[in-house]
């Protein structure tokens, strides 16, 4: 089955679209792929979009949906490829799974309307209902498509982590990461993102720059948990002091977020298999290796995953509902079951 996976990120550096061929559970073909630039306003409408009106934010879930499908219309086209269905997880607006709340932006109807294919969009509102977090749902993708490894470590907005034994699977979100050093890029310099981690580098360790912040209770609760934007943006964004030197703040944030993943490391002699854009930080993957034990094997994942891992997965997710396969796993989000997850919108012609 060939099926598009769409995903934008909370680092909203780009939407990426990938299509992918799965024949099962435990292979895949990356057929396409490709970033595309968010048009210019919409990158402050998304980041804003929790406190738009109602008929702003149904206008933002319009526009957005419109551009899905110009750039997924675009990657079929330049490749000639055809998809049986598209994978769509939106950019998320909301995600208080304690309240019963998580919800994305992207109708996955209006998507299958303007493309003419099935959508499956929507993965998390069942397992949040069922008592799950809801996330992280990379977990499904790490341990059996990506088998082989201890620990799968996503560097993407917000950096969750998967441990995998032959048992069981334990998975949440650690920290904010791109999203943190992303907003520092952006609002003090005019650049979307620090090339390699290299203005970071040459910045010094600000000591208790990160005080306030280690006193929130999240990083003491037990797994499975998980982050929303919303809060990320009111408890650390908005609490940082922002008058100190740029490359102070970030090398102290980078090793700030290092700290924060090497304590999640515990497994002796572990594999970690590192995926997602923040790996491209090399300043960030040298000072988390200077964190984690010696032993601790940690292996940067192929360019095609480390771009493209979550559009992959959204693509996954789509495949495995549409074959009827558990897509959430409980013993990840402690949800009372698996679930099956994923509103799909049919977009055959009747």
């Amino acid at each position: 089955m060939i099926v598009a996976g769409v995903m934008s990120g909370s680092s909203l550096d780009g939407l990426d679209v990938a299509v992918v061929s799965f024949s099962g559970t435990s292979a895949y073909e990356l057929l396409a792929a490709q970033t595309y630039d968010l048009p210019t306003g919409m990158q402050s409408r998304l980041r804003d979009s929790s406190s738009l009106s109602a008929r702003h934010y149904l206008e933002l879930d319009r526009d957005y949906a419109h551009f899905v499908a110009l750039c997924t219309t675009d990657l079929l086209t330049q490749n000639a490829l055809k998809i049986t269905a598209l994978g769509l997880h939106g950019h998320t607006v909301v995600h208080e799974p304690d309240r019963g709340l998580t919800t994305q932006l992207c109708h996955g109807g209006i998507l299958a309307g303007l493309l003419q294919t099935d959508v499956v969009t929507d993965f998390r509102i069942q397992d949040v209902t069922k008592g799950g977090v809801g996330t992280p749902l990379v977990s499904i993708m790490d341990s059996q498509l990506l088998s082989g490894f201890e620990y799968y470590l996503n560097l993407g907005g917000i950096a969750n982590i998967s441990y995998v034994t032959t048992t069981d699977i334990t998975a949440y979100d650690i920290c904010p990461c791109n999203q943190l050093l992303n907003y520092i890029s952006s609002s003090q310099l005019g650049m979307p993102y620090d090339d390699c981690g290299n203005i970071g580098r040459q910045g010094n360790l600000l000591p208790h720059y990160m005080n306030s912040i280690d006193e929130l209770p999240y990083w003491s609760l037990p797994a499975p948990k998980s982050l929303d934007n919303g809060w990320i943006k009111q408890s650390i964004i908005n609490q940082l002091d922002t008058n100190k030197p740029v490359p102070d703040i970030l090398h102290t944030l980078t090793h700030w977020i290092a700290l924060k993943i090497a304590a999640q490391i515990q497994a002796a002699d572990s594999s970690v298999l590192i995926t997602g854009g923040g790996a491209y930080n090399q300043f960030l993957i040298e000072t988390l290796r200077s964190h984690c034990d010696t032993n601790t094997t940690i292996q940067v994942a192929e360019p095609e995953l480390l771009d493209y891992k979550e559009a992959i997965l959204m693509g996954y997710l789509a495949y495995l509902r549409l074959t009827d396969q558990p897509n959430v796993l409980h013993s990840v989000t402690n949800a009372s079951s698996n679930t099956i997850a994923g509103a799909h919108y049919k977009g055959a012609t009747i």
